[in-house]
């Protein structure tokens, strides 16, 4: 906006108008003469209001009142209010100029009485009357100016006065020319103000950087796993992080509230979408996910409030191999600011650049536990305890959803990849897609600044979960890593949530093949659900309601197994080959990962437990053979 000008000044009278109200200053009358007729060059009214008037009014100059004649010459000594003192206004002789006078001006008894001044016309004396005007008392530091004699040809009063603007609004006045009061720096005060806002932001500044500074020192138990964190990674923290130890079950309630943020949500914030698709029976409680989660993960990081969160009940080698991982999050928020990106990725992304993030505190666990027999073998021991009491918890959860949460494990063989291929935390940057993540046959470079193409979209692991059941694993992999977006609106019908999503493949056979099995899907689904599949051009369109009665979801389902243990073989197959000199740029991988889909790899399976668990392990020379031709096939593909 711009600002808009005032618009004409008040002070649009004209020359000639007759004055209006009493006259004031000297005047005097003197009727039937002709001189009464004749009016100064200068005759003109300005309003002027003691202090009142805008900025351009007050510098205006001051005016000197027109001698007027009078009827009657009469003499009222008044006494007014002592008038407001403005600077004194020096007063030039020749600007009170009038037609020479014939004979000397008469002087009146006191001061406090007018002047007379000579008729030009007739040289008879003209009476001037103080008329209700207060005459203010000659300054006493300024010099009583000589009387001019009767030869001058101006005639003059005796001596100067200083005049106080007056308080009537109108008034007839001839301009006199004074010297303007010297205006202050107009720039001072915004610089002052300028100082003080810019000091004030130092100390704000400053303020901060100590209270960040404060946790400067990480506690000498936690120093030895912050180091082992940075020299992993191969990057140091630059601040420490403060650690703070909850009760069980408030670490539990305060751990699920966080892994919910990452299930796909409708536009409510509810769970509607996924339960139209059939992928959840009910919505999930915070306090059933963090009971769950809780178990093996006894440590993690909120970015909210950048603070590492650990479960005061537990103690030795397997918390503090959780709060390795923890710390290693945190970690990669100083460096990617992770936390902070979040907000602005579609639930295809957070999925994926999450399963990044929390397998780089997994892979630090694992590289320790190379190191470390001993360390190795606690750790081992008491996991494995744990998973096995977590999978016994009785959880309304679908295995689906629990794989969402225990995602880092198998993301952990994606990052020891990635180690292979230099400084990877530079690249670890918001995937487009969790496909780019879960999907292997589509590399590992994440180039930075990736912004989604829709902020609805659920990603490859949502459809894949849709299809497994009806499908199984191998066919429902097949269709869903043909996945190359989604988009999803939201609604509600008597009451139901229900989905319009529109999925599009990476070309028509894949396309053909995905509304198969999603119609197979659709017919599994209950009649209420108005399920319906349909091709659009390039889309399967999708629509679904949430079912009046109870989802059955099979508790036994090997969803999450199946995916994860997916994900893990085909890592380690990437990391063979390029042990083998091959490179790891996106097209080998994909050459690489799409052969063994399609046409296996002979002798690989059977050794891939021995080889995952130790990747430098010795393998078979007939599979070693096998692994070099891959490498030296896919090697030059571009």
């Amino acid at each position: 906006m711009s600002n808009l000008s005032e618009a004409a000044a008040e002070n649009d009278d004209k020359a000639g108008d007759p004055p209006a109200g009493p006259a004031m200053g000297r005047a005097a009358s003197a009727a039937g003469l002709a001189a009464a007729d004749r009016k100064a060059p200068f005759d003109f009214r300005l309003k002027l209001d003691l202090g009142g008037a805008r900025s351009a009014e007050r510098g205006l100059p001051l005016f000197e009142r027109r001698i007027e004649p009078r009827s009657t010459p009469t003499f009222v000594p008044t006494v007014v209010p002592e008038p407001l003192v403005v600077e004194p206004i020096e007063f030039s002789l020749e600007m009170l100029a009038v037609p020479t006078a014939t004979t000397p001006p008469v002087e009146l008894p006191t001061s406090d009485q007018a002047s007379l001044e000579a008729s030009p016309d007739d040289g008879a004396p003209v009476v001037v009357a103080e008329v209700a005007t207060p005459v203010l008392p000659k300054p006493p530091s300024r010099a009583v100016p000589a009387e001019p004699t009767p030869t001058d040809d101006v005639a003059a009063p005796a001596s100067p006065s200083r005049v106080a603007p007056p308080r009537r609004p109108d008034t007839t006045i001839r301009p006199v020319v004074h010297k303007r009061r010297k205006k202050g720096k107009p720039m001072l005060v915004p610089l002052v103000l300028l100082g003080l806002l810019g000091a004030g932001g130092f100390l704000f500044i400053k303020q901060r950087d100590a209270a960040q500074e404060r946790v400067k020192e990480w506690p000498s138990a936690l120093k030895p796993l912050a180091a082992f964190v940075e020299q992993t990674l191969g990057h140091p923290f630059t601040r420490s992080v403060p650690v703070k130890a909850l009760p069980q079950a408030e670490y539990e309630a305060k751990l699920g509230i966080l892994e919910l943020e990452r299930v796909p949500k409708d536009a409510t914030g509810g769970f509607s979408g996924l339960r139209a698709l059939g992928l959840i029976s009910e919505a999930p409680s915070a306090a059933a996910v963090g009971q769950y989660v809780g178990l093996t993960r006894t440590a993690f990081y909120d970015p909210s409030t950048t603070t590492v969160y650990e479960s005061a009940d537990v103690t030795g080698q397997f918390q503090d191999a959780n709060l390795m991982a923890a710390m290693s999050v945190a970690l990669l928020d100083q460096t990617k600011k992770w936390g902070a990106a979040m907000a602005t990725l579609s639930p295809a992304q957070q999925l994926g650049y999450l399963s990044l993030i929390e397998g780089t505190g997994t892979f630090v666990i694992r590289q320790k536990s190379r190191q470390d027999t001993a360390f190795a073998d606690r750790y081992t021991t008491e996991h494995a305890a744990r998973v096995a009491r977590r999978d016994a918890l009785p959880s309304q959860m679908s295995p689906w959803l629990l794989g969402l949460f225990d995602m880092q494990l198998a993301n952990s063989w994606g990052i020891v990849t990635r180690s292979l291929h230099g400084d990877f935390i530079d690249a670890l940057n918001a995937p487009e897609s969790d496909a780019a993540v879960l999907d292997s046959a589509r590399g590992i470079e994440t180039p930075a600044g990736v912004l989604t193409t829709d902020p609805s979209s659920l990603g490859m692991y949502v459809w894949y979960g849709v299809l497994y059941p009806s499908l199984g694993d191998d066919l429902a992999f097949h269709m869903a890593s043909a996945w190359t977006g989604d988009s999803v609106l939201y609604s509600i019908a008597d009451g139901r949530g229900c989905v319009r999503a529109s999925v599009a493949t990476r070309d028509s056979a894949s396309l053909t093949d995905l509304v198969n099995g999603l119609n197979l899907w659709a017919k599994s689904r209950p009649a209420d659900t108005t399920t319906t599949v349909e091709a659009r051009g390039t889309v399967a369109v999708v629509t679904a309601c949430e079912s009046s009665g109870p989802i059955a979801i099979n508790a036994t389902s090997a969803v999450r197994q199946d995916f994860q243990g997916r994900l893990v073989k085909e890592q380690v197959l990437i990391q063979q080959l390029s042990r083998l000199a091959m490179p790891l740029t996106n097209p080998a991988i994909a050459c690489a990962v799409n052969s063994y889909r399609a046409d296996g790899l002979a002798g690989f399976d059977e050794e891939l437990a021995a080889v995952a668990t130790n990747t430098e392990g010795t393998i078979s020379p007939a599979l070693r053979q096998s692994l070099l031709d891959l490498a030296t096939f896919c090697g030059s593909a571009r």
